[in-house]
């Protein structure tokens, strides 16, 4: 079904690069509170489907408060300018965007954990038997 479902306890929002182009902060209006904060808190489900091409960025704040020399923050909003200019498959998107992440940095120690998990659903090539004809399924 390709459908994609987020429970968010405390964590930035999914990132959703769309085919289109834009860049979509999935599952914002369902976030919750971090584990353990409120015994009784009970926790949204979010769902959405997910296109051919399109990618997920999960990431933890690490990556948005990664700060260069000089102090200045990565921030969420340079994630999702960053994001909306890359192409390509998930594997591509969140190697280029680690990079920059670590650019950023310019070699600064951290002092919080840098995160980032990019996943999506791309278009395969059909694998072939040794006959050369398209493997079923």
């Amino acid at each position: 079904t390709h459908r994609l479902s987020v429970v968010n306890a405390g964590h930035p929002y999914p990132l959703i690069l769309r085919r289109n182009g834009q860049v979509e902060e999935f599952a914002k209006s369902s976030s919750g509170l971090p584990l353990a904060i409120h015994a009784d808190w009970e926790y949204e489900c979010a769902e959405t489907t997910l296109e051919l091409g399109e990618t997920v960025i999960m990431y933890t704040d690490g990556v948005s408060d990664a700060a260069n020399p000089a102090g200045e923050r990565f921030t969420d909003a340079r994630l999702r300018k960053a994001l909306a200019h890359e192409s390509g498959s998930p594997k591509t998107i969140g190697e280029s965007l680690i990079l920059q992440v670590r650019d950023h940095v310019a070699g600064q120690s951290q002092f919080d954990d840098i995160t980032l998990l990019s996943f999506g659903r791309i278009v395969r090539k059909p694998d072939r038997q040794e006959s050369g004809q398209p493997r079923t399924a």
